[in-house]
């Protein structure tokens, strides 16, 4: 392997990156695509609806009630999956509509304030892998 002017002698090599290992290494961009993960968090609540993290659907959502009181929320890349797989790393109105959509029933109403999250990437095998 070649590193600048250096070079090293290795049986095996990692490459350890999250959603921009196309970046690092080109050759990697037919394995291992960037993947959006889209979140909402809601203002404090004064109510404590769950003491721990939640996953449903096989992982593709999950939510948990931050120490502050908020509820964070994120997931729903399934219902636009290859619109999902991307590097941009901004919220669509569309997911944040599903999940702002999803607090209103966790909750029984509407948030009465919420934040559209940070969207991020990760890194996503072509074999299904994270």
């Amino acid at each position: 392997m070649r590193a600048g002017p250096h070079t090293v002698s290795c049986n095996v090599v990692v490459v350890a990156t999250d959603g921009y290992s196309d970046g690092v290494l080109p050759g990697l961009s037919a394995a291992i695509r960037p993947a959006r993960a889209q979140m909402l968090a809601t203002a404090p609540l004064t109510e404590r609806h769950f003491d721990e993290p939640v996953y449903a659907r096989d992982g593709w959502d999950y939510w948990q009630q931050a120490p502050d009181g908020r509820l964070l929320i994120g997931g729903w890349r399934d219902a636009e999956l290859e619109r999902e797989f991307t590097s941009v790393d901004e919220p669509t109105p569309t997911l944040q509509a599903r999940i702002e959509a999803f607090a209103g029933r966790l909750l029984g109403r509407r948030p009465a304030s919420r934040t559209a999250g940070p969207a991020s990437s990760g890194s996503r095998t072509t074999s299904g892998r994270s």
